[in-house]
């Protein structure tokens, strides 16, 4: 694997691990069930298990199957992309110090600390997109380097021109 797809795994590690805390910090406050945290919550489980094999496959070169990468950043980047649109479209732009806000948001309902809540979200959907981005970047470097199932890695199958009669 090149530089750049390592430094992209290390970034997905940075936002991943943010992501992980932030997320748990809010499910931890919850007193009832919230399905956009949940699956913000899925969708990190599923980030740590691409990230894993995606590190482990930079390393050890018997393991990394192309198309197998290109398919897990490939659901990667859906899942992030879902998780980034659905706390921002819960969320809405709005600040954490207004109490009316806070009070009518579902997605911070049931919180002992709201405005910690919504500042914590509002984090979350933010590193959602950078971790969206880096999945993208992982994405399309793996199918540069030959995740396609059609892509060929050297010179093909077309004979040399010094063979061409």
């Amino acid at each position: 694997m090149s530089v750049v797809q390592i430094a992209l795994r290390g970034l997905q590690f940075l936002w991943i691990l943010l992501l992980t805390a932030l997320i748990g910090n809010v499910l931890a406050g919850k007193t009832s069930n919230n399905s956009p945290t949940n699956y913000a919550m899925f969708t990190i489980v599923f980030c740590w298990l691409v990230w894993i094999y995606g590190m482990a496959a930079a390393f050890i070169e018997g393991i990394a199957i192309p198309i197998v990468l290109l398919i897990l950043d490939a659901f990667a980047t859906m899942f992030t992309f879902i998780a980034g649109v659905v706390i921002a479209s819960k969320l809405g732009a709005h600040s954490c110090n207004n109490d009316g806000y806070l009070e009518s948001a579902s997605i911070l309902r049931d919180n002992g600390s709201t405005t910690r809540h919504c500042r914590e979200l509002q984090a979350s959907c933010a590193f959602f997109w950078f971790l969206f981005a880096c999945f993208i970047g992982s994405m399309v470097m793996t199918g540069l380097k030959g995740g396609f199932g059609g892509m060929k890695r050297g010179g093909g199958g077309a004979p040399a021109m010094s063979q061409v009669r």
